[in-house]
């Protein structure tokens, strides 16, 4: 998996159980904490934080990996906010106001971890396209939401079902459409 992330030159074929080879300077520049055998994850931590991680260069399903911890932590926001706001509002204004704030937490995670931010399009641009994507997952979402507490299932159960369906939907929008690479990029790999 480290190959793939980290950048040329430097690259880690397996992580703790290989020879990784370092300019002094650049070790030297790292703050390491540890003094036994957790100094190898911490200087390829250290050390990725320093060269820059390429995580938008990954194979799709190590990215779906990535993203599943990112669409995680979005879904968990999504489901406090629903619970939070269904006791003074409806199933569909709080499945409504959860899904949209769950996807503000998962645009900015996209960015900052996965995916590059105007890989394609100006941020206005970007913005568009994830807002029309953003829109059709929410209508989605609380479509799913609204008609499985119709049929007779639990509330918080029928938000974790569109939740896992929207999470499917959610990373082929932002992979597709969102932070498409350009086809020049693409070739480079």
């Amino acid at each position: 998996m480290s190959d793939v992330i980290f950048p040329r030159p430097v690259q880690f074929s397996i992580v703790v159980p290989c020879y990784k080879v370092f300019t002094r300077e650049l070790l030297q520049s790292l703050d390491l904490k540890e003094k036994r055998f957790g100094i190898e994850p911490e200087m390829v931590s250290k050390i990725a934080h320093e060269i820059g991680c390429n995580a938008h260069k990954a194979p799709a399903p190590l990215q779906f990996l990535i993203y599943f911890f990112i669409g995680a932590a979005a879904a968990l926001i999504n489901a406090i906010t629903f619970v939070a706001l269904l006791s003074a509002m409806s199933v569909s204004v709080s499945a409504t106001i959860a899904f949209i704030v769950a996807a503000a937490v998962n645009y900015w995670l996209c960015i900052k971890i996965l995916f590059r931010h105007k890989a394609r399009w100006t941020a206005k641009g970007e913005l568009t396209i994830y807002a029309a994507s953003v829109t059709g997952l929410c209508f989605l979402d609380v479509l799913m939401t609204v008609g499985m507490v119709g049929l007779g299932m639990s509330a918080l159960a029928s938000k974790l079902l569109a939740t896992l369906i929207g999470f499917v939907l959610n990373f082929t929008a932002r992979k597709y459409l969102v932070f498409p690479e350009k086809q020049s990029e693409k070739k480079q790999l």
